[in-house]
Parts: structure tokens; C-alpha cells; sequence
């Protein structure tokens, strides 16, 4: 793991639930997204996927 970016709600400083990983290489990317795309995480399953774009995302309405 290279970079951990955890996105929050610029209004409530509160996390959106999701966030960003930037891995070494795509071949570590791969392996994660293999091993933890719909593992259970404090309840919920999450979503592991490469990111369409490096673009930031807007904002809560």
C-alpha cells in the first residue's frame, strides 16, 4: 500500500464510506481486489474495484 484516501463530507467532516488505495502495482491491485471484493467489514460488505478516474468526486448536496 502506497497512499490511503479516505473521502469525508466537507460539511460535516463525517467519512462518505468510501475511500481510495493506491497499491505498488497492478499486480498487488489485482490480488487485493480478488481477495477482499465482498468480504464483510464491521457488518457491511464492501466493495473493493480500480478506480475509473483520478478526478475528485463533488460533494454532498
Amino acid at each position: 500500500v502506497e497512499k490511503v484516501t479516505i473521502v469525508y463530507d466537507q460539511r460535516s467532516d463525517r467519512s462518505r464510506g468510501f475511500g481510495f488505495i493506491k497499491m505498488g502495482s497492478t499486480e498487488e491491485a489485482t490480488r487485493c481486489i480478488q481477495e477482499l471484493n465482498g468480504v464483510e467489514l464491521n457488518g457491511r460488505r464492501i466493495r473493493v474495484d480500480y478506480s475509473i478516474t483520478d478526478r475528485p468526486h463533488a460533494p454532498t448536496p
